[in-house]
């Protein structure tokens, strides 16, 4: 939310309207867990062309499909074994060997990626129902390869506020 009211009255070519800075802020999307969307995209709902109804209803229907998906996995997976709560145990952490910890440590880096895939693909989803324009959905921490691009590709609407 810090952001998002940070972004608005840092843009100097929105209006400064009371309605715009609640509905900015208070869109339902993204609200709680949804990536940053900056004010321009988020206007450009009234400028965009329409997209017909069955095509973003079909897309929706993917896009809440694919977190379902990961979400029922990582939910399989989690029955399993709780990679984080490993993080309370040192002393197991202790006694891993190098392979162990470099594996523990994939895991963990997966599992984050993933939550931030559903939360993230809940809130998108339905903002590009909209017509929103919305940033990626974050790449998968095994394809990026230097930290200097964690957050231009895990997260590119703060990146791109970030550049700004």
């Amino acid at each position: 939310m810090n952001l998002k009211c940070t972004g608005y009255f840092l843009d100097k070519h929105s209006s400064k309207k009371l309605l715009n800075f609640l509905s900015y802020c208070l869109y339902p999307p993204t609200i709680f867990t949804g990536p940053f969307i900056s004010i321009n995209d988020y206007l450009n709902i009234y400028n965009s062309t329409a997209v017909p109804f069955w095509k973003r209803v079909q897309k929706l229907i993917l896009n809440l499909g694919g977190c379902i998906f990961w979400y029922t996995l990582t939910n399989f997976c989690l029955h399993y074994i709780y990679v984080n709560a490993t993080s309370y145990q040192p002393q197991l952490v202790k006694h891993f060997d190098s392979w162990s910890l470099y594996g523990y440590g994939y895991a963990m880096g997966q599992f984050f990626h993933i939550k931030y895939v559903v939360l993230y693909g809940l809130s998108t989803s339905f903002a590009s129902f909209e017509n929103v324009n919305v940033p990626h959905l974050p790449r998968c921490i095994g394809r990026i390869h230097l930290y200097s691009d964690m957050w231009k590709y895990f997260d590119p609407g703060l990146y791109k506020f970030l550049l700004r």
